[in-house]
């Protein structure tokens, strides 16, 4: 499980809210009473919701021929309106490179659909860009600009996220499955769910969320273990880790179960991305994980499950919650006992990095608007800090 935060700890603990647009398709302009006919391709790079398009777009007036080719930049906001349908709006500016010169300004927007929702970070998304405007100098200057563009590409939206949980990363990326409908009737315990208190759309996202996190963290476990059996760490942890592997699968089958039952089709995880990830690692490499996704993460986890448990009416949901509170718990503890091992065995480095994840984990300050999430990392950090002192015995 993973939930939104404002860090104040270094963000290369933490995934980064990076997001990318990939684009490009036919378009339509006009150029100061010129009409042209070719194509647009813009790249975008931003944060969250906010990119920073560079387009270049390049055709031919349909009279004369004559070719019209510009470079654009600006800025837009990606809002969503469901899971399928978004729209994205901002200012532009451009120049022109070939044809009438000048420079223009305006402003582009338009809807996107995503063709394969459930696909996960990444999507393919066709969209409509309108885009109106006027000439700010040269040849162009007090004339009308203006556009429409039909691209087809890629869109993967980040969020800055504190890890909560086991992550199973990938070059420093974290990786869940994607989305499937399975071949399997939702279980009869999932379907005696009460209603929501909220729109059931929400929460089936919500709890399918919580189910790719679950299950990606199976396999976290599994090459945890391998890493320690590498590193020669006691048995205890090993067995510890496979033992937890195993609380995963049982926490990703009950939440996609409920996810299934709030959604009204059966759904579960395609394949996991391919890894991509050292094969030998390090003592601090170990620990600087035990921290962010054992002793903190697995804490935020157990943490917001205890306190979601009782919150929640529903027995089934109750009963669930509660079931992964303690296991989380005893994750967490496992994170512990790993990083205790990693300081005996580490050296300096190894100190070291963990006293800087303790320190910036201990000091994260969380700006989610949900109340139980916020109690759940305030007091999961306040209590990491008083046993990172003890532990560290600073």
């Amino acid at each position: 499980m993973r939930w939104s935060a404002g860090l104040i700890a270094p963000l290369a603990l933490f995934e980064l809210g990076c997001s990318s647009w990939l684009r490009a398709g036919p378009e339509v302009r006009a150029v100061d009473g010129r009409l042209a006919i070719g194509g647009k391709a813009t790249v975008e790079g931003g944060i969250e919701q906010l990119l920073f398009p560079l387009a270049l777009s390049a055709g031919a007036t349909s009279e004369e021929g004559q070719a019209v080719v510009s470079l654009e930049a600006g800025g837009e906001y990606l809002g969503s309106l469901d899971e399928r349908w978004g729209y994205v709006a901002g200012p532009r500016l451009g120049g022109m490179l070939a044809g009438p010169s000048g420079s223009f300004g305006g402003l582009s927007g338009g809807p996107f659909v995503s063709l394969d929702p459930e696909a996960g970070a990444a999507q393919t998304v066709l969209s409509l860009e309108l885009f109106a405007g006027t000439g700010l100098g040269g040849d162009i200057r007090g004339g009308f600009v203006g556009g429409a563009t039909l691209s087809l590409g890629t869109l993967q939206v980040g969020r800055f996220t504190v890890p909560s949980g086991r992550v199973l990363r990938s070059d420093g990326r974290a990786l869940t499955a994607r989305i499937v409908e399975v071949d399997a009737r939702v279980p009869s315990w999932a379907r005696a769910l009460s209603p929501p208190g909220r729109d059931r759309r929400e929460a089936g996202a919500q709890w399918l969320r919580q189910a790719l996190d679950e299950h990606a963290a199976i396999a976290a476990f599994v090459l945890l273990a391998r890493e320690l059996r590498q590193l020669r760490a006691p048995a205890s942890l090993v067995r510890g880790a496979l033992r937890a592997a195993a609380d995963e699968v049982r926490h990703a089958r009950a939440c996609f179960a409920i996810a299934s039952a709030y959604l009204d089709r059966p759904l579960g995880p395609g394949p996991l991305p391919s890894l991509r990830r050292h094969t030998e690692r390090k003592h601090e490499d170990v620990a600087r994980e035990a921290v962010t996704d054992g002793c903190f993460g697995e804490g935020v986890a157990a943490e917001l499950a205890r306190l979601r448990a009782a919150a929640t009416p529903d027995p089934v949901l109750h009963r669930v919650l509660g079931s992964i509170a303690r296991d989380e718990a005893r994750h967490a503890e496992l994170g512990w006992q790993t990083l205790a091992w990693c300081l005996r065995f580490g050296g300096s480095s190894t100190r070291a990095v963990a006293r800087h994840a303790l320190s910036s984990c201990a000091s994260i300050d969380t700006q989610s608007p949900d109340v139980l999430e916020r109690a759940a990392l305030d007091t999961t950090a306040r209590a990491l800090g008083e046993r990172a002192r003890a532990l560290l015995g600073s």
